[in-house]
C-alpha cells in the first residue's frame, strides 16, 4: 500500500488541483491493472500526507428584510 500512496502523492505534487475523484481515475486508467482505494479513502490519504486542506462550507444566512 505504501508504493500506491507514494504514487498517489506525487501525482498530486504534479498537479495540485486534482482532488480525488480525478486522481482515481487518473490512475484506474493509467494502471488497471492495480487496486487502487474508493475515492474516499484516497481523500483520507491526501489529507494524512498534508496535500489537501478541508474547505469551508459557506454558511446560508436568513436574508433579514
Amino acid at each position: 500500500m505504501d508504493q500506491r500512496v507514494a504514487f498517489i502523492a506525487d501525482l498530486v505534487r504534479d498537479d495540485p488541483r486534482w482532488g480525488p475523484k480525478k486522481l482515481r481515475t487518473m490512475l484506474q486508467k493509467r494502471r488497471p491493472d492495480a487496486a487502487w482505494p474508493a475515492v474516499s479513502t484516497m481523500g483520507d490519504l491526501l489529507r494524512h500526507v498534508g496535500l489537501s486542506q478541508p474547505q469551508r462550507r459557506a454558511r446560508y444566512t436568513v436574508p433579514l428584510t
